[in-house]
C-alpha cells in the first residue's frame, strides 16, 4: 500500500509541475508576442514617418472637421508625420493653417480617384511615388484612426511585398 501511495504522489507531483511549467512558457510565449507587436508597431510608425504624410482637407463652418481637426493634428504631432491641410473655404480651424484647395487638388483626390467631394477627408500620401490612399471621410476618434491607418498600411504592404 506504501508503494501505491509512494506513486500516486510522485505522478501528482509531477503532474503540477508539468501545469506550473505549462503556464511559464505561456506567460513567456505572452510576453515575446507582446514585445513582438511592439517591434512591428515601431517598424510601421518608422514607415509612415520615412514615406508618407496625412492631407486634411477640411471647411471651417463644418462642424464634424472642427471634431476631426485636433484628432489628425494630435496623431500627426504624436508620431511626427508630416501633415498638409488643405481648407475648402477661407479659414482655419484648431489651429491648422491650410493651404487653399486648387483645382489640381480637387481632381487629384476626389475626381480621379473616383470619391465625392465631402469634408473632412483625410488621405495618406506616399512621398516617393505621389500615390494617395483615401484613410477615412468624416470625424472619426484616435483609436479609429490609428486602427484604420494601420489597416491601410497593411494593405499597402501586401499590394507591394506579398
Amino acid at each position: 500500500m506504501k508503494k501505491v501511495l509512494i506513486v500516486i504522489l510522485l505522478f501528482a507531483q509531477g503532474a503540477y509541475a508539468n501545469v506550473a511549467l505549462d503556464q511559464i512558457k505561456e506567460s513567456l510565449n505572452k510576453a515575446s508576442q507582446k514585445q513582438e507587436q511592439k517591434i512591428a508597431a515601431n517598424r510601421s510608425i518608422k514607415d509612415l514617418q520615412q514615406h508618407y504624410y496625412f492631407v486634411f482637407f477640411y471647411r471651417s463652418t463644418c462642424p464634424h472637421c472642427h471634431k476631426m481637426a485636433p484628432v489628425i493634428k494630435d496623431f500627426t504631432e504624436s508620431y511626427q508625420i508630416p501633415l498638409q491641410a488643405i481648407l475648402t473655404d477661407g479659414g482655419d480651424i484648431a489651429g491648422l493653417k491650410g493651404e487653399r484647395m486648387t483645382a489640381e487638388m480637387f481632381r487629384t483626390f476626389f475626381v480621379s480617384a473616383g470619391f465625392k467631394s465631402m469634408v473632412p477627408a483625410t488621405f495618406l500620401v506616399n512621398r516617393e511615388t505621389n500615390q494617395a490612399y483615401a484613410v477615412m471621410f468624416g470625424e472619426a476618434t484616435p483609436y479609429q484612426l490609428a486602427t484604420r491607418v494601420d489597416e491601410l498600411m497593411r494593405h499597402i504592404k501586401e499590394q507591394f511585398n506579398g
